[in-house]
């Protein structure tokens, strides 16, 4: 059971973030990082090409990675899990235009206007996800978030926490359910 987790914007891949930590105890966790500063279509493109790779069967994302985390599920193999994901990212990536020092390997990044546009609208293209959103989290505005998923996909609540989806261990248990409910274990 092959697992991608994406990072968000400005990181890249942790094998010692805790979220990764808690899914490698379950699954086989694919080392991969995406350049956030690049178009779109090239990370989407990346992204299903590491999906066909390594068999993919569940990618986690958190916040810029939970966007194509759900984007993901244009492969009908494949399960989503959003944590804290942004729904607008051409709002939500708009104010890092500029200069940004990644969070994980501290280069400086560039984030063009034309990145920022190049991300389409989401849209929710088959039901095979789990949206978790922190109520703690002040990056991406909670309510606004459930708003938008809750029409989509299935959105848990969960109280407390931050933009950095602190509780992914504790809701293990449930999303390893839908992964199998969804794969027909």
């Amino acid at each position: 059971m092959n697992c991608l987790y994406l990072h968000g914007f400005a990181s890249a891949f942790d094998p010692n973030n805790e979220k990764v930590k808690s899914l490698s105890k379950y699954f086989k966790v694919i080392p991969f990082s995406y350049d956030t500063s690049a178009p779109y279509e090239d990370n989407a493109a990346a992204i299903l090409e590491k999906i066909d790779e390594e068999d993919v069967s569940l990618v986690v994302g958190c916040s810029l990675g939970g966007f194509y985390a759900l984007d993901s599920m244009i492969n009908p193999k494949v399960f989503g899990v959003a944590l804290n994901p942004t729904f607008a990212p051409r709002k939500s990536l708009e104010k890092y235009i500029g200069s940004n020092q990644n969070f994980k390997t501290t280069k400086t990044e560039i984030l063009t206007a034309d990145v920022v546009e190049s991300y389409p609208k989401f849209t929710s293209r088959h039901p095979n996800a789990l949206i978790y959103i922190e109520k703690g989290d002040t990056v991406i505005d909670p309510v606004l978030s459930y708003k938008f998923f809750s029409s989509h996909v299935e959105v848990v609540q969960v109280d407390g926490g931050s933009h950095r989806f602190e509780s992914l261990a504790q809701q293990m248990n449930k999303i390893i359910n839908a992964y199998n409910t969804f794969h027909g274990v």
